[in-house]
C-alpha cells in the first residue's frame, strides 16, 4: 500500500470519527436541551395544576365542532396531559391539533403561557376529560392590560350587532347604519344576545342557543368584523357607544347556554345627545377606550 493512499485513508478515517463526535455531541446537546424545557414545562404546568387554572382551548379551524372550549389540568403523567373540561367537547375533535392558552401568577403579576398539542383522547364521563399530548414548546402570550366585568344588566339600556365585511366602510352618520342584524333592550324577556363581560379592550357578546352545535345567527370566525352599538348607564346617564370590532374567539358557555363571542375594538365613537355624525377613534388594545375604562372603574373594576 503506497504512503499517498495510507494518508488518503487516514484523513478519511479521522473526517468519520469527527463526524461520528460532532453527530453525538448535537444529539447530547438536543436532549439536554429537551430535557431542560421539559423540566421548565412541568414546573410551569404544575403551578397551574396546583392554582386549579383555567385553560383555553381552540380546536383547528378545520376541525368538526371548532367552537372555544375550557378545561382544567387534572395531571400530568407519562409525557401526556390529561384536562377535565367545564365544557361538553364532540368526540369527532378526537386526534384533531389545539391551541390552549392559560395563566399563572408570578411574582411580577398574571403571566400567559400558550402552546399547541394534540387530542389523544377524549374520555367520557362527568366531567369529560381529555388526554393531550404534552407541548413541545411554550410560548409566552398575550398579557391581557384591563379588567373584566360582567356589568349588572339595568345598566345596559340597548345592544345590538351589524355584520359588516372587511371591505365595507364605517358609517360617518346615523343616516348610514341600517337596520341590525340582532338587538336586545333592557326590558326584553328573551333577549336574542347579551352583553357578558366587557374591557377597555373588548367584550363579550353571548347568543342564547338550545345547544352548542346550534348555528349563530351570523358566521363568525377568528378575524370577522362586528359593527356594535351598546347604550350603557353610567352615573345616572347614557353612553352611546359605537364600534367596530374583530372576533377573537367563539366558544359554547354550558352555564350560559349560549355561543360567547370574544371581540376586540378596532375603531370607536362615543355619540353626543343630539349628535348624528359618527367622529371615528382607532383602539389601541395597549391604551384601551377611554369611556369603556371609566364604565368599568366606576363598576369596581380597577387595576
Amino acid at each position: 500500500m503506497s504512503s499517498t493512499l495510507i494518508i488518503i485513508l487516514s484523513l478519511v478515517g479521522g473526517l468519520l470519527i469527527y463526524l461520528a463526535a460532532h453527530f453525538w455531541q448535537q444529539r447530547i446537546q438536543s436532549r439536554n436541551t429537551e430535557q431542560h424545557f421539559s423540566k421548565i414545562a412541568h414546573s410551569i404546568l404544575e403551578d397551574a395544576l396546583l392554582a386549579r387554572a383555567v385553560f383555553l382551548l381552540e380546536p383547528d379551524a378545520r376541525a368538526a365542532g371548532n367552537h372555544g372550549y375550557r378545561g382544567e389540568l387534572d395531571s400530568i403523567h407519562d409525557g401526556k396531559l390529561t384536562l377535565r373540561l367545564l365544557d361538553p367537547m364532540s368526540s369527532l375533535l378526537e386526534k384533531a391539533p389545539v391551541c390552549l392558552q392559560f395563566q399563572t401568577r408570578e411574582r411580577s403579576g398574571q403571566q400567559y403561557f400558550k402552546f399547541n398539542a394534540e387530542i389523544l383522547k377524549i374520555l367520557a364521563g362527568d366531567p369529560q376529560k381529555l388526554e393531550l399530548s404534552f407541548p413541545v414548546s411554550l410560548e409566552i402570550g398575550h398579557k391581557r392590560n384591563f379588567v373584566r366585568v360582567t356589568p349588572p344588566a339595568d345598566s345596559i339600556r340597548l345592544l345590538s350587532v351589524w355584520s359588516i365585511t372587511p371591505e365595507q366602510p364605517m358609517p360617518l352618520s346615523l343616516a348610514q347604519v341600517g337596520q341590525p342584524l340582532l338587538a336586545t333592550r333592557r326590558d326584553d324577556a328573551a333577549p336574542p344576545l347579551f352583553l357578558a363581560n366587557i374591557s377597555a379592550s373588548g367584550m363579550a357578546i353571548g347568543f342564547p342557543a338550545s345547544d352548542e352545535y346550534a348555528p349563530l345567527p351570523v358566521d363568525l370566525k377568528r378575524g370577522s368584523p362586528l359593527f356594535c352599538l351598546l347604550v350603557f348607564e353610567m352615573e345616572g346617564k347614557p353612553v352611546t357607544f359605537w364600534s367596530t370590532c374583530s372576533v377573537n374567539n367563539v366558544r359554547w358557555s354550558k352555564r350560559d347556554s349560549a355561543h360567547l363571542v370574544g371581540l376586540e375594538y378596532t375603531n370607536w365613537a362615543v355619540l353626543q345627545p343630539g349628535e348624528r355624525s359618527l367622529e371615528w377613534l382607532h383602539a389601541s388594545p395597549a391604551k384601551g377606550v377611554p369611556p369603556i375604562l371609566r364604565w368599568v372603574e366606576s363598576l369596581g373594576g380597577r387595576q
